[in-house]
This record gives structure tokens, C-alpha cells and sequence, in this order.
């Protein structure tokens, strides 16, 4: 997925996987990327940084469901 107006890109992978009988488990991987048109300074770089994290937190939390998040306070 390509951000609109954006260098950034995200690929984006659910796979399940085997679990123990009565339990479910999964991989959820979102890998973001930045590639600019031109060679940006030290002080570009770190703030695209701080914007991939920051997009990357709002899809993982837009991908999670309240029952899914429930199931995380569980494990706590």
C-alpha cells in the first residue's frame, strides 16, 4: 500500500499459525518504508522515522478489534 501524496509504502502480512487444541495464533507483520527522492540530512531521516512509527502504530491499532484487544488484557 502506497501512502497518497506520500514516499512511504506498507506491506502488510497476516498469516495464522498452528496453536496449541482450543487457542488460536497469529503473525501480524506491518513493514513500512520511506524512500525519498532526494538525499535528505540526518535531521530528515529522523523525522521520517518518527512518521513510519507513527504510521505504523495507527495500522496496527486500526486492524485490531475490541475482542482481539480484550483477549491482550488477558495476557497481561
Amino acid at each position: 500500500m502506497r501512502y497518497s501524496d506520500e514516499l512511504v509504502r506498507m506491506a502488510f502480512t497476516w498469516a495464522s499459525v498452528d496453536a496449541p487444541p482450543g487457542s488460536s495464533a497469529f503473525v501480524l507483520d506491518l513493514d513500512l518504508s520511506w524512500t525519498p527522492e532526494l538525499a535528505s540530512d540526518l535531521d530528515a531521516a529522523r523525522e521520517a522515522l518518527r512518521d513510519l512509527k507513527i504510521k505504523e502504530g495507527r495500522a496496527f491499532e486500526s486492524l485490531l478489534q475490541e475482542r482481539l484487544r480484550e483477549q491482550f488484557d488477558e495476557i497481561r
